[in-house]
């Protein structure tokens, strides 16, 4: 047996523990991280040169001058010029460091720059430079922690950004017409707008960024319809007010690994095409809350199956597809969709968006029903030219602006949607046509439903419209071409009798038309009496004397939409009939009759659809005066004076039978007993 000494024993023992690091570092490879030798890996000497005026320079000639006795001829990076150390104070008139018109190698590093004043000027402004390096620095409380633009058209080149912490600024990063820029591991908090706006930035990377506690994230737009291919990889973001990323054309652009509490805006252009929709590389693993982003371009028959734990949904010319019973919230547009036909959405519950619940652009033939949309700051979205829409059956409650907005879009059907308590708009028509509004119920809002000037040829009937804070509805269509009934039927207007107290009705439709609401001279011609959606009257109580006739009460059950209505009435808790209905029947019920007392008539309809109705009416039954009182019949039995029956026997003489026989099993049961026994378990 071989005996180690303890020196061979630690050894040994080191060993073991080591290798496997040793195995570890030379097999796995560690994810690459952003840096130059230039600046980020170099052990730096802070020797602060201290405050300094404000910095303006124009052209390489004064760029040189400035930086000479430095030993440097900016014509390369390792001859840099170099600004550094300094502190500037912009005192909120001017910029603290201004480059014009330059293409030497600048690198501006370990600077605070502060206070250049008004919303335009950077701490850093750059125009028309290209090949500068603003690293490790301070920007704070300027209009642009960093500002770097040129003419339309011309692009400047190299423009790194890396290392700086950018804060309070109204904008952290901005510019436009940037080619090869490279912005990295830099912290951009608590501006009052954007964290990063760029125009027409291409072939860049902006990735290892933290975004955090900026109205909105990183924006990028285009004016100039190119290739783009801009990268955005591996950025954190937290706390954005508005969204995380915004993509507003911006084609080509990649997404990767990026982590979002708020998600992806894809802008408003009504001239996007499929291209540039469907440029995009964004893939699964952008997080939203830890949920993934999910975009789909140019697929059919896609189902829930395609959308699990998903944090935002994105659709771009996808058709025929079927989505059920999805939790999509606290993003930009839970489920955005583009040049999309025939999908539908049921079941859908979203809320806590800074965008709208459903989003539907240049897309025809969408069905959304029986789904939930709450806390946004739009319920559902409709724009630029979606047609023959259909948005029914949906709660939508408590939108920031609008419950239901259609924009520049028509031939849509919304219908017997519960729309309430919305800051602005129940629903909204700008510059929509030809949609019909129907049986929605638009109440406690400022406005119930609202139509721009330019919305015309509307159809809106059998709405019920009521308790909104400043009108039920206001149609200010120039034209005057909004239709508020279908001819025979308008909608329910919870001010009217407050408006028209001296009108009447025949117990549906008001004798005087609803108008003067809005701009327009549109008119309701046949306002409702009561909402025309499942509902039941509700009759006066009566109560006659004992003997009168023709006492009857009636009800009027109506409804929109129905499927094997039932209706059955009650008196005191007793059936008198079951019957089926149709919208606008009249159920009469005779009550004369009846004994002195009080009693309780109940009416319970259905409409085969889910919904339920009741109504109660209690009839008071008084002594004839002067007069001996004849005990009328108070339920319609033939039993009066008799003892209560059960199945047919009289009630005594089954309570007799029951107590013999029990007597009888006892006596039985006494005869019978025998000794306890009792059982042991044995184990």
């Amino acid at each position: 047996m071989i005996k180690m000494n303890h020196r061979v024993k630690v050894l040994v023992v080191v060993s073991i523990i080591i290798m496997p690091f040793l195995i570890f570092s030379i097999f796995i490879p560690f994810k690459k991280q952003p840096y130059n030798t230039l600046i980020d890996n170099k052990k730096r000497q802070l020797n602060i040169a201290g405050n300094h005026a404000p910095i303006d320079i124009n052209g390489n000639g004064e760029l040189d001058a400035f930086c000479s006795g430095l030993g440097t001829d900016g014509l390369s990076w390792s001859t840099a010029h170099r600004i550094e150390n300094y502190t500037i104070d912009g005192q909120g008139s001017g910029y603290p460091i201004r480059i014009r018109n330059t293409d030497r190698y600048l690198i501006i590093r370990n600077c605070t720059l502060k206070n250049s004043g008004g919303i335009t000027r950077g701490g850093i402004d750059l125009y028309n430079s290209s090949n500068v390096w603003i690293a490790n620095s301070t920007m704070i409380n300027n209009g642009y922690g960093i500002k770097a633009s040129t003419q339309p058209g011309d692009f400047e080149e190299n423009l790194i950004i890396s290392g700086n912490n950018i804060s309070k600024n109204y904008n952290g990063i901005g510019g436009d017409y940037f080619n090869k820029t490279h912005i990295y591991n830099n912290n951009i908090t608590d501006n009052t707008n954007a964290a990063l706006i760029f125009q027409d930035l291409q072939n860049s990377i902006i990735e290892f960024n933290n975004f955090s506690n900026n109205q909105y994230g990183l924006t990028l737009f285009d004016t100039i319809f190119d290739s783009k291919h801009n990268r955005i990889l591996y950025n954190n973001f937290s706390r954005q007010q508005r969204y995380d990323i915004s993509l507003d054309l911006s084609i080509n652009t990649t997404l990767h690994y990026n982590i979002m509490e708020r998600g992806i805006d894809f802008g408003e252009s009504s001239t996007s095409t499929i291209e540039e929709l469907g440029s995009y590389n964004i893939t699964l693993s952008n997080k939203i809350s830890g949920k993934s982003v999910y975009y789909y371009v140019n697929r059919t028959g896609l189902s829930s199956n395609n959308l699990i734990n998903a944090g935002q949904v994105i659709l771009i010319n996808c058709n025929n597809s079927k989505f059920l019973n999805l939790n999509i919230s606290n993003t930009v547009d839970a489920i955005n969709q583009w040049f999309c036909v025939n999908n539908t959405f049921q079941g859908i519950f979203s809320t806590n968006n800074m965008g709208a619940g459903i989003k539907i652009s240049l897309s025809n033939n969408i069905t959304v029903w029986n789904s939930t949309f709450l806390d946004s700051d739009y319920g559902i979205y409709i724009q630029h030219n979606s047609k023959f829409n259909n948005i029914s059956e949906n709660v939508i409650n408590s939108s920031n602006y609008h419950g239901i907005r259609l924009y520049i879009s028509n031939f849509n059907f919304i219908s017997r949607n519960n729309i309430t308590y919305n800051d602005d708009y129940g629903i909204y028509l700008l510059g929509a046509k030809n949609n019909t509004i129907y049986a929605n119920n638009c109440s406690f809002n400022e406005y119930g439903i609202y139509i721009s000037g330019t919305g015309t040829s509307n159809t809106i009937w059998m709405n019920w419209l009521c308790n909104n804070s400043n009108r039920q509805a206001a149609d200010n269509d120039n034209d005057g071409n909004n239709k508020w009934d279908n001819g025979t039927v308008g909608n329910y207007w919870g001010d009217y009798q407050k408006r028209y107290p001296l009108a009447s009705h025949d117990g549906l439709i008001w004798d005087t038309p609803y108008s003067k609401f809005g701009a327009a001279s549109s008119e309701d011609r046949y306002p409702l009496v009561i909402p025309l959606r499942l509902n039941i009257n509700h009759p006066e109580n009566v109560t006659y004397e004992f003997g009168s006739k023709n006492n009857i009460i009636t009800w009027i059950i109506v409804d929109t939409k129905v499927s094997n209505p039932i209706y059955a009435t009650y008196r005191n808790g007793a059936e008198l009939d079951n019957k089926s209905w149709a919208s606008g029947d009249l159920i009469p019920i005779n009550i004369d009759g009846l004994a002195v007392g009080v009693y309780n008539f109940t009416i319970v309809a259905v409409d085969g659809l889910g919904e339920i109705v009741t109504d109660e009416v209690n009839i008071t039954v008084t002594a004839p005066s002067g007069g001996a009182v004849v005990e009328g019949d108070d339920d319609n039995d033939d039993d009066d004076g008799k003892t209560p029956v059960i199945l047919g026997y009289d009630i005594y003489i089954l309570i007799g039978f029951i107590c013999v026989i029990s007597l009888i099993l006892i006596r039985r049961y006494d005869g019978q007993k025998k000794p306890h026994r009792s059982y042991l378990l044995t184990l």
